[in-house]
């Protein structure tokens, strides 16, 4: 009887911690599942993260070749738009120097032009629309740098027109021609942006070309102001030129008042229209 409840005893104790020992190890596995579970999805995780980098650079790498192929099309020149877009801060002088000859090979060209008769201005017309799209990405960023250079040259202009009259006059002649090949230039530009706009339409883009449209256009219009003669009135054979200039947003304008002979209005009547 006695060595039944010793074993009877032994048997339930040894049970009991048996029990007790099983609970703990499932409990250990259950944690230890849910630490593999939350490894298993930060993996996930870490391969979605990866993955969608890949594809950024697979459709930055498209896109890239979307653009050079367009480019290459139309005007071979992505080489420079790429360096100039990823390597701005470096290449901005080098730009900027180079951007800068060109426009006084532009201005000397057109210069040149005032001298000689339409032959030499259409093939100028050729040229410069030939050129025009290798600075296509550079012109919104030197926009303030001109439109500041038109500023003081205007004084400039002024200071001459007071002091320097027959020297004045020529300089309001080859300044007038100066913006006459330039909205030549800004016709083709307005057919280049729409058709741009149209093939590309990219929310980024699309906000950023509308904003460099903008200035374009302003820098237009501003031109426009600066060449167009606001009215004439004759006397004695003699013409009266009165053209406005704004030089900036607040809507003032400087009022310049010119005098030429008249055979020179048939002149510039012939070239305005």
């Amino acid at each position: 009887m006695r060595s039944y409840l010793l074993i009877h005893l032994f048997t339930e104790d040894y049970i009991s911690k048996l029990a007790w020992t099983q609970i703990l190890l499932l409990l250990l596995l259950i944690l230890l599942l849910l630490l593999l579970l939350k490894l298993l999805l930060l993996l996930l995780l870490l391969l979605l993260l990866l993955l969608q980098l890949l594809l950024l650079q697979l459709l930055q790498l498209l896109l890239n070749y979307y653009y050079y192929y367009y480019y290459y099309y139309y005007c071979c020149c992505y080489y420079y738009y790429y360096y100039y877009y990823y390597y701005y801060y470096y290449y901005y002088y080098y730009y900027y120097y180079y951007y800068y000859h060109y426009y006084y090979y532009y201005y000397y060209y057109c210069y040149y032009y005032n001298n000689n008769n339409n032959y030499y201005y259409y093939y100028y017309y050729y040229y410069y629309y030939y050129y025009y799209y290798y600075f296509y990405y550079y012109y919104y960023y030197y926009y303030y740098y001109y439109y500041y250079y038109y500023y003081y040259y205007y004084y400039y202009y002024y200071y001459y027109y007071y002091y320097y009259y027959y020297y004045n006059y020529y300089y309001y002649y080859y300044y007038y021609y100066y913006c006459y090949c330039y909205r030549n230039y800004y016709y083709y530009y307005y057919y280049y942006y729409y058709y741009y706009y149209y093939y590309y339409y990219y929310y980024y883009y699309y906000y950023y070309y509308y904003y460099y449209y903008y200035y374009y256009y302003y820098f237009y219009y501003y031109c426009y102001c600066s060449c167009y003669y606001y009215n004439y009135n004759n006397n004695n054979n003699n013409n009266y030129y009165y053209y406005y200039y704004d030089d900036d947003d607040d809507d003032d304008y400087y009022y310049y008042y010119y005098y030429y002979y008249y055979y020179y209005y048939y002149y510039y009547y012939y070239y305005f229209y």
